[in-house]
């Protein structure tokens, strides 16, 4: 889809927060493991041991280490696995992340997104003051939130979080 493509009914939901930042503190021997690119199925169940279940038709999003230039800024921050997870047993409608991703990397993770009808909101504004669970997200088109600075060639939409 394009963002005008999305059908209105999925362009609001619950947004849940994975910190890919709690993934990578969590090596076995107890020292920081920067290394971690991705958020595995453990992540979470971790997650959903301290926040409860994801809700059905939530949009997910992934905040990512600061600064580290260990990450890969193409590859998605979540692993096959857990993604399908996610969309399946979860019925996750979409996926936001902070840097852009090369999907085309993974063929067969974007293709079950692609028929699951999931969609990824890249390069969206840094998620650290949002809480992991308890906000609302509202994905905007142009029409309805439009953009500052707008740049030419990018999908005109936003991403606005109602925290309570």
């Amino acid at each position: 889809w394009t963002a005008g493509q999305i059908p209105s009914e999925r362009l609001v939901a619950p947004l849940v927060v994975l910190d890919l930042n709690a993934a990578a503190a969590a090596a076995p021997d107890g020292s920081p493991q920067l290394s971690v690119a991705q958020i595995s199925l453990d992540d979470i169940a971790a997650w959903e041991t301290q926040h409860g279940i994801i809700p059905q038709g939530a949009v997910v999003a992934i905040r990512r280490i600061g600064a580290s230039s260990a990450l890969s800024t193409t590859q998605f921050p979540i692993s096959r696995d857990a993604a399908m997870f996610l969309i399946e047993a979860r019925y996750t409608i979409g996926f936001a992340v902070e840097t852009p991703v090369n999907l085309s990397l993974d063929r067969t993770l974007a293709r079950q997104l692609s028929l699951h009808g999931d969609y990824v909101v890249e390069g969206a504004a840094r998620f650290t003051s949002l809480p992991a669970t308890g906000s609302l997200v509202v994905v905007a088109t142009e029409k309805v939130a439009p953009e500052k600075n707008k740049k030419a060639g990018e999908p005109p939409v936003r991403i606005l979080a109602m925290v309570r």
